[in-house]
């Protein structure tokens, strides 16, 4: 097979995997409760094991931390899924397992240094903790709601859409009209017209999602405009995590995170900006449904 026919097949392969991928993402969205937080559950143990992977803490030597991690995460899905206050769970996914594994390493004091806790911590924390806010904010429910369609049904979607509007139109435009690199050493291919062409998809998404709500009865979510600037909002913050992922491949002399996706790499090579977006929208639906007067 020739370079162009490698190409071809190459992108195909690419397309027909990201439609797959988009497809798991909206289903579990869609479905909410146990659904979503079992196939996050699972999205995020792969993405912490493949930053493991890449800080070289997946073996023998550090069995214990990576043990340690997986079933602090296990509770911390539990307690989703069970639906306990979330003041908790994030007590239980981030401050206990700290605790835990700065225990851990004194006592093996000193066969572990604490830059080596720290990339555990790091790899938890950005490889499961993040993506978690995904079923969190999915599973937002005022006290009288029921069924499907509850209050994170809506702000849901927003992290996707967020996403995938960013990333789509940060690519196109930058592919178009990309002439000024943004930031070479991290990102060769990142241009500051293909940043900008991310942030007004994702508002332009956001306005229209507004729009779409407003127009079938939900208006009471926010208005149009705010959706607009939610947009634009997490169009930064994935753009910022997309960097911190690069960066850590850069840092590690890797081209992608994992192979599970065919064209795409591993999971965190996916969800690299859903997880700083996903705690936004969860910060702000979760204040919305809790104090909406802080929004007026």
């Amino acid at each position: 097979m020739d370079n162009k026919g490698k190409k071809t097949s190459n992108m195909m392969t690419r397309i027909i995997s990201g439609i797959i991928f988009a497809l798991v993402m909206i289903g579990l969205v869609w479905a909410g409760g146990i659904v979503c937080s079992v196939g996050f559950f699972f999205i995020s143990l792969i993405a912490y094991h493949e930053l493991m992977d890449v800080f070289g803490l997946n073996n023998v030597k550090y069995m214990l931390y990576v043990l340690l991690g997986d079933c602090m995460l296990i509770i911390h899905y539990i307690f989703i899924g069970g639906g306990m206050p979330h003041v908790y769970i994030l007590f239980f996914a981030a401050i206990l397992f700290f605790m835990l594994s700065m225990l851990i390493s004194i006592i093996d004091y000193p066969k572990h240094s604490l830059e080596e806790v720290t990339k555990l911590f790091v790899a938890y924390l950005y490889g499961a903790v993040l993506l978690s806010f995904v079923p969190m904010t999915r599973n937002l429910a005022a006290p009288d709601e029921k069924g499907i369609f509850t209050y994170g049904f809506f702000f849901g979607w927003m992290i996707l859409l967020s996403a995938w509007a960013s990333d789509t139109f940060a690519y196109f435009v930058g592919v178009a009209i990309g002439k000024h690199k943004a930031f070479p050493t991290l990102s060769p291919k990142k241009s500051w017209e293909g940043c900008i062409g991310g942030l007004i998809g994702a508002g332009a998404a956001g306005l229209l999602y507004g729009f779409v709500l407003k127009w079938t009865g939900h208006a009471d979510f926010g208005k149009p405009k705010l959706f607009m600037y939610i947009g634009l909002f997490c169009s930064f913050m994935g753009q910022a995590g997309d960097l911190v992922a690069s960066g850590i491949k850069r840092r590690y002399g890797i081209k992608d995170f994992g192979k599970l996706i065919p064209g795409h790499g591993g999971i965190m090579d996916r969800f690299d900006s859903v997880a700083f977006i996903a705690p936004m929208i969860y910060l702000y639906a979760y204040s919305m449904l809790n104090d909406p007067y802080l929004w007026k």
